[in-house]
């Protein structure tokens, strides 16, 4: 009887020829319980542009639509403690440039984040501290996946200087 109804609605609204739609729902099976699917139906008109057939397609999704579930609920964790963090996060890609800094980096060097986004992250270090810096950061763009750690002076929106840990990883 929905089904029915379904299709009817669905016809109805169907403007041209070979209109197609697609929907994802739950299903209750009686051995598995609630199982996703995804249902492609195209309704097909005649010259005078009455539907005269529907033609569905039905396929099982459960497990694509749990990834993606999982996938969401952990990049939602992920980001929740990204954003809260004391420590302040960047990424850089391989010129240098900074792609994203957390909350934290503007706390903590008191840049606006929407200012700084593209900037090369080397303006920031000291001079002193720029050729061992910029080794250091050609070394990791070499080998994927090492990490460094160390310590070095960069310049605070108001002029001051801040010695900061790093902790670099090549994730490209």
């Amino acid at each position: 009887e929905k089904v029915s109804r379904f299709i009817v609605g669905l016809m109805a609204r169907s403007e041209r020829s070979d209109t197609a739609s697609a929907f994802e729902y739950r299903i209750r099976h009686r051995e598995l319980g609630y199982r996703w699917v995804a249902d492609n139906i195209s309704v097909t008109s005649d010259d005078a542009g009455v539907p005269v057939a529907v033609v569905g397609n039905v396929r099982a999704v459960t497990e694509r639509v749990e990834i993606q579930h999982a996938l969401r609920t952990s990049e939602e964790h992920f980001r929740a403690l990204i954003e809260n963090s004391l420590e302040a996060i960047a990424i850089v890609n391989g010129e240098g440039r900074l792609t994203y800094e957390s909350p934290s980096f503007e706390r903590t060097l008191g840049y606006s984040l929407s200012d700084e986004t593209g900037r090369d992250t080397f303006e920031f270090v000291h001079e002193d501290d720029l050729p061992r810096i910029q080794g250091i950061f050609d070394a990791i763009a070499r080998t994927p996946g090492e990490v460094v750690h160390d310590e070095l002076r960069v310049w605070h929106k108001d002029g001051s200087l801040r010695i900061i840990e790093v902790v670099g990883q090549n994730l490209l």
